[in-house]
């Protein structure tokens, strides 16, 4: 007697039914990896709250880099501040652009991953053409590739704004094509996407 027939996979489309696979508590997986830290190190580090093991789970399918230092230094934080302080890593920065004592503009970073972050910027359009957005993209990229420890930036901006793309080139970006993103109209705008990697002077050596 047949019991269940599967639909039959073709290439590129597989079929997974999900009927078939009960629930678990933490989602549709048979089986989820646990972390199981074995050197006093890692007990200190998973200790410091289930942000970390969340931190653990995307840094490294992410590519990120040194990361028992930076196993280390969350520890060192936690011992400081205590472990609230430390365990969810910041997720945006926001600071208003200045010129002659008025607030012309304000730049901001995301991130996005344990590794890489979104840079945007809005600067008053009086003001265009002095090179305020420029200088305030550079203090931007410098301080992600220390202070917020990211490996990766990007960014991008509307078609119709050519003048957003000179400010990305000049900050060291590099333009590596376009993301379609819906107007209010539902009409597809292809907006021009930069990136940026950790220049080699400012990466972590490994090891």
């Amino acid at each position: 007697m047949e019991i269940w027939r599967h639909r039959l996979s073709t290439p590129g489309v597989q079929q997974i039914i999900d009927a078939h696979y009960p629930d678990h508590p933490d989602g549709r997986s048979l089986h989820q990896p646990r972390l199981q830290p074995r050197s006093e190190a890692e007990i200190a580090f998973v200790g410091t709250g289930p942000g970390a093991g969340r931190w653990l789970k995307e840094a490294g399918p992410a590519g990120a880099v040194r990361i028992r230092a930076k196993m280390a230094r969350a520890v060192e934080l936690a011992t400081v501040l205590g472990n609230d302080r430390v365990e969810t890593p910041r997720a945006q920065w926001s600071w208003g652009i200045v010129a002659t004592d008025e607030m012309i503009g304000l730049v901001a970073l995301r991130r996005r991953s344990p590794t890489m972050g979104t840079l945007s910027y809005i600067p008053r359009e009086d003001t265009w053409g002095n090179g305020y957005a420029t200088k305030a993209a550079q203090h931007v990229v410098a301080f992600a590739f220390t202070t917020a420890g990211l490996e990766r930036l990007e960014a991008m901006h509307h078609p119709d704004n050519p003048a957003s793309g000179r400010v990305l080139t000049k900050a060291g970006f590099t333009r590596t094509g376009t993301c379609d993103r819906h107007a209010d109209d539902g009409t597809a705008v292809a907006y021009q996407v930069y990136a940026l990697p950790v220049p080699q002077d400012v990466r972590p050596r490994s090891g």
